[in-house]
């Protein structure tokens, strides 16, 4: 179903003019080859949840699993997701909170 999702998604930021131009079986050769290009990965672990927060909410995604990327892969990653950001600090540094309050408390009962 993701597939259909993010090949709809990608055909939608054609420019109208393009997208009003294809024949029905232009669109269905876009979407399948879309769709083919783009791979449903599984996770070992894969935790997606939402927070509600004011102004909007947030969301959460957790994914772990064997690493299957080179290292090109991984370096451009880097570079394009660098971990030192001030959201992953402010969310690192809260969580590390959390968590030692959580073992101070189970401490302090036993």
């Amino acid at each position: 179903m993701m597939r259909e999702v993010r090949a709809e998604l990608a055909l939608r930021r054609l420019p109208p003019e393009i997208r009003a131009s294809l024949t029905p079986a232009q669109e269905a050769a876009l979407r399948s080859a879309i769709g083919s290009t783009l791979q449903e990965r599984v996770h070992t672990v894969d935790l997606r949840f939402s927070l509600p927060w004011s102004g909007g909410g947030a969301y959460v995604v957790v994914l772990a699993g064997s690493e299957n990327r080179g290292p090109a892969r991984r370096k451009q990653d880097r570079k394009t997701r660098p971990l030192g950001t001030i959201g992953n600090v402010i969310f690192l540094g809260s969580l590390a909170m959390l968590l030692a309050l959580l073992i101070g408390g189970a401490l302090s009962l036993g």
